[in-house]
């Protein structure tokens, strides 16, 4: 096993208590990274806040985060933070903290706190940060046709994510889609027409599409590690061999 290289998954308020998307992205992060050989148990979701998992006005804990991963590896190869609403927020913080700084920051939709402001310290570091965000609202109710519940601040509202994270590359996404891509839709039922599913904050981590692309980046990144790994080892085993 590869014990140098950890992927941390940040949920948002309440992605303890309920079933979070988050959860399922580290499932399918570790799915992906086992032909690797990557330990599981350094592919792992953590709350932004384990004491005050649903207090919007609570503080992102990356005093905790922080010794999570360096309980996994004191001496990391590659580091990999994602992190959806208030989870992104924490991600931001947590990536100026870590001993290496991250290979890999991804964003879904993040908000900073109830008011959703950028402060002091929660500007991302790392050596490629992306940011999904979306603008559609907050969430979208069931039935046929469906409706929603719209941003406070349109694009940068309460629960709607932030679309201007500095050093970040920011990404506009506006539909629910499946891991090929394809728009999900609702079947209403005649005579009703079929509707495109909209992307909202609450259904951003549930977004497979975005499971994929970053499943996708991360195993290219950690393959193209290891090689330089095996390399390595080889050289050395061959440079011993002609001594």
């Amino acid at each position: 096993m590869i014990k140098d290289i950890v992927i941390v998954c940040i949920s948002g308020r309440g992605g303890v208590s309920s079933p979070s998307g988050i959860t399922n992205l580290r499932n399918r992060l570790r799915d992906t990274l086992q032909p690797l050989g990557i330990d599981p148990d350094r592919v792992f979701r953590r709350s932004w806040n384990k004491a005050g998992d649903d207090d919007p006005f609570g503080f992102p804990d990356t005093d905790d985060l922080k010794r999570e991963i360096e309980r996994r590896s004191n001496n990391l190869a590659y580091l990999a933070i994602i992190g959806h609403s208030y989870g992104g927020w924490a991600a931001c913080r947590l990536s100026q903290r870590t001993s290496r700084e991250p290979d890999f920051v991804g964003l879904l939709d993040p908000v900073f706190g109830p008011i959703n402001v950028m402060g002091p310290g929660d500007s991302p570091r790392g050596k490629v940060i992306l940011n999904w965000y979306q603008t559609n609202g907050i969430k979208e109710t069931s039935g046929c046709p469906s409706t929603l519940l719209t941003c406070i601040v349109p694009g940068n509202g309460i629960s709607c994510g932030y679309n201007k994270v500095p050093n970040a590359t920011n990404i506009w996404e506006s539909e629910l889609k499946d891991w090929d891509g394809n728009v999900k839709r609702r079947d209403c039922g005649y005579p009703i027409p079929n509707e495109d599913r909209p992307l909202t904050h609450v259904n951003m981590d549930d977004n497979d599409y975005l499971h994929h692309q970053i499943c996708d980046r991360i195993y290219k990144d950690v393959k193209k590690i290891l090689l330089t790994i095996q390399d390595a080892t080889f050289t050395t085993i061959l440079l011993n061999t002609l001594k």
